[in-house]
């Protein structure tokens, strides 16, 4: 199909262009760039990280989840369900899916203001290839993950333990109150008391008293656990008004020179940080900003492939970053000596892999 998709759109002289929102997009965009310039240098990449999340500002992140929802709902809890590959300080690791809410990173050293945690994203192994970091074998780390306030992973799994991220299974509920007992009762195979003492035994305060008693109302329709779990979060965690989201992209690449006997390692970080405003979301502009700069330099015959493509033209990627710049969206740059995060992530992993 994607070749037939391929030959169709050369024939039709159009240009399909995927990934160009945020992440994926706009990490796309940055990291092709910071890696050229490397290469340009004469720098061997030895380990590439990079993580990206979308979460409430500080100051908008009082709930329990520190999250709140700035794209699709039932988005983010599928995404907690992947499995996830990537190699790490020198070893390939792979997370099944039923582990990632337990094998998480506790701790991503990007910022000395936020505490961040993270989670694997998926498959990173292909980077190497997409990016052009080299054989996989001579890289220590490949690795791209997902940032949240610290707690979310162990109350997201709580969650699942008891059943609300299920999507196999489908239950009838009469009332909002059902939801909860009704998805651990799948889970553990025995009825539990619909009287209001029982069903918070059996809950362990996961969710507060004020939840499970709200009174919104749902159709009798039977829905999968993770279907209803997904409408009590859109309503409990939307932004209000006057309420910020953030974004938070950063790459670390640490690099040494290519023809030098020195073995000293350089870090080079590129980072974004946006909040959303009065006028839009930091998610909505991270997503449609780039589209909308790919498509002028498209429009304006700055990009000449035709096909079915990503945002890997050295001039197309290079627009975008240039548009996001004049908006207020830019990648911040640095470069520092020593090692990079990669043993603070190891340890941090191996610690939840014991405690587990």
């Amino acid at each position: 199909m994607e070749r037939i998709t391929e030959r169709s759109a050369q024939l039709a002289d159009v240009l399909l262009l995927n990934e160009i929102g945020l992440d994926p997009g706009i990490d796309h965009c940055s990291a092709l760039s910071l890696l050229a310039q490397l290469k340009r240098d004469n720098k061997r990449v030895i380990s590439f990280t990079s993580f990206c999340g979308g979460l409430p500002a500080p100051d908008c992140a009082d709930v329990p989840l520190g999250y709140k929802f700035s794209w699709s709902p039932r988005g983010v809890l599928n995404a907690a369900l992947n499995g996830a590959r990537f190699k790490l300080d020198g070893k390939e690791t792979e997370i099944f899916g039923e582990n990632l809410l337990q094998e998480y990173f506790p701790d991503i050293p990007i910022s000395h203001i936020l505490k961040l945690e993270g989670l694997a994203n998926r498959d990173s192994l292909p980077y190497a290839e997409t990016y052009g970091l080299g054989k996989l074998e001579n890289l220590q780390t490949v690795l791209r993950g997902t940032l949240r306030y610290p707690g979310f992973s162990d109350l997201m799994h709580a969650f699942k333990v008891i059943g609300l991220l299920d999507a196999e299974t489908s239950i009838q509920l009469r009332d909002w109150r059902d939801l909860a007992r009704m998805s651990l009762e799948k889970r553990i195979g025995e009825q539990i008391g619909s009287d209001r003492r029982s069903f918070l035994s059996a809950l362990c305060a996961v969710m507060s008293t004020e939840r499970a008693e709200s009174v919104l109302r749902i159709s009798l329709k039977p829905q999968a656990p993770i279907e209803l779990f997904t409408s009590v979060l859109a309503h409990k965690l939307r932004y209000n008004p006057g309420e910020r989201d953030m974004v938070v992209l950063s790459h670390e690449i640490v690099a040494q020179p290519s023809l030098s006997t020195d073995s000293a390692t350089e870090v080079h970080t590129s980072r974004l940080v946006a909040y959303g405003n009065s006028e839009a979301s930091a998610m909505a502009r991270c997503v449609g900003l780039p589209v909308a700069f790919a498509a002028l330099e498209v429009l304006y015959g700055g990009v000449q492939m035709r096909g079915v493509h990503g945002p890997t033209d050295r001039g197309l990627y290079g627009a975008v970053l240039d548009g996001l710049q004049g908006a207020g969206l830019e990648m911040k740059e640095s470069v520092s000596k020593g090692p990079g995060m990669e043993k603070v992530l190891a340890e941090g992993l191996s610690a939840r892999r014991v405690a587990i």
